[in-house]
């Protein structure tokens, strides 16, 4: 039969027709790819959960400080990263604490470090953790490093 009159009984394109009949079996080919180029690696996956336990940092800041470590990862990689962990969002206890402590008219609220600071810290946590994480994973795919990154953080 031809490619033209089975397109127009199946409602489908010419190529995928004459792709249909190249094939040598019957069952649907799956479309998802071989491997994701963006997913997150065990190490990579690991450091955003770690960073994000110990400082609540966002998704943003996250990105920050690990492509400043030489580390290559997308805040989409790292948003599905922390839903899949299921820390996307401030536990319950710490936003009722933080409204609570900013309700009380007796007392002014806390001064929050800034943000320099703040980044300061948590780079020098993640050097610490990406260190550990290095000499724990001996003989595992080294992390992968990006050039171009703030050589140096304090001029933020």
């Amino acid at each position: 039969m031809p490619n033209t009159v089975l397109a127009e009984r199946h409602k489908v394109s010419l190529n995928t027709v004459s792709k249909w009949k190249k094939r040598n079996f019957v069952e649907d080919v799956s479309s998802r790819p071989h491997n994701i180029e963006y997913a997150l690696t065990a190490v990579q996956e690991a450091l955003v959960v770690s960073i994000r336990n110990t400082t609540w940092a966002s998704r943003e800041e996250i990105t920050y400080m690990l492509s400043n470590s030489g580390i290559s990862v997308s805040i989409s990689s790292v948003y599905r990263c922390l839903v899949n962990n299921g820390i996307n969002r401030k536990p319950k206890e710490a936003r009722q604490a933080h409204t609570l402590r900013h309700q009380s008219s007796d007392k002014r609220p806390e001064k929050r470090p800034s943000a320099r600071i703040r980044l300061i810290l948590c780079m020098e946590i993640l050097q610490r953790q990406r260190r550990d994480l290095q000499t724990f994973c001996r003989g595992s795919v080294p992390l992968q490093r990006t050039y171009g990154a703030v050589k140096n953080p304090s001029r933020l």
